[in-house]
């Protein structure tokens, strides 16, 4: 049974190309990524959470700023990358309360 899937990826060139670009080459670290659909079968912002304590575990900001855009959430998940109650409870917080609200203004709803 797989209990810790890993994604790997891989880089597909042109035919011919001399050499394939690629970001943070030399890191590679599992993560996890919390994906999650709305009722209305919307997709509503990711949680990509990373092994470590403190910001400085995760991707440099460089190479997440286009991900923050579509409102990925990056987030130190302590000592494993693996999603928690704490790091569901950051989602909840930072993600999901803000979907709803706009989708009751979107909606035109009422408290």
């Amino acid at each position: 049974m797989l209990t810790r899937p890993a994604c790997v990826l891989f880089l597909i060139a042109w035919s011919g190309a001399k050499q394939v670009a690629a970001m943070a080459k030399e890191e590679k670290h599992q993560f996890t990524l919390m994906v999650a659909t709305s009722a209305a079968g919307k997709v509503v912002p990711f949680q990509s959470i990373h092994k470590g304590k403190t910001g400085a575990s995760l991707p440099s900001q460089e190479s997440h700023a286009e991900g923050e855009k579509m409102g990925i959430l990056w987030t130190p998940g302590g000592l494993t990358h693996w999603s928690s109650i704490l790091s569901m409870k950051v989602w909840v917080d930072k993600v999901l309360e803000p979907h709803i609200q706009h989708v009751k203004v979107q909606l035109q709803l009422s408290e």
